[in-house]
């Protein structure tokens, strides 16, 4: 056992130990209510306006594509349905950073405007021109970011330029 001070000892005696006896220790805080209340862009870095704005930017441009290749896919076959699914995956990588960050993240719906496409050389060259648009889209967005944030968003890059674009200039 180690030896303390025998005024250390005579503090706890005199404070700590009257306090335990009345209850001021009973109890662990809640592990579901934080220990300090901080203002929101303090208590869980990365879920600012500023991440969460762009968070709506990543996502509504990963659903568009989806939906983009969801009709081009009933149309027009592969590649469209394999990176459709693709897609879909890409957007469910940024729903978990809303998650993560204990955001409910935006409905994946059908948004007004998705394109669609008379010929299956027009859809492979609308898909060069929205993976294209996606690659310089995470150029824009990852020095914005918190670093996990970024590293989901170069894979989901890297995935585009090199999967998804090569497949679509394979076909145009």
């Amino acid at each position: 056992m180690f030896r303390t001070h025998p005024t250390t000892r005579a503090l706890v005696a005199a404070f700590v130990i009257p306090l335990l006896a009345l209850g001021a220790c009973q109890a662990e805080p809640d592990a579901t209510e934080p220990v300090v209340n901080l203002d929101p862009e303090y208590a869980n870095p990365g879920t600012g306006a500023a991440v969460i704005e762009i968070l709506d930017e990543a996502i509504a441009s990963e659903i568009m594509a989806h939906f983009t290749y969801l009709h081009a896919a009933e149309d027009f076959g592969v590649p469209f349905t394999r990176i459709r699914d693709a897609e879909l995956r890409h957007v469910e990588a940024v729903e978990h950073l809303y998650i993560k960050r204990g955001l409910l993240p935006p409905p994946v719906v059908e948004p007004e405007g998705v394109p669609t496409f008379e010929t299956r050389l027009l859809a492979c060259q609308a898909g060069v021109a929205t993976e294209l648009a996606v690659v310089a889209l995470y150029d824009e967005l990852v020095p914005l970011v918190p670093a996990d944030v970024a590293r989901v968003f170069l894979q989901l890059q890297s995935v585009s330029e090199a999967h998804h674009l090569e497949a679509f200039r394979a076909c145009s």
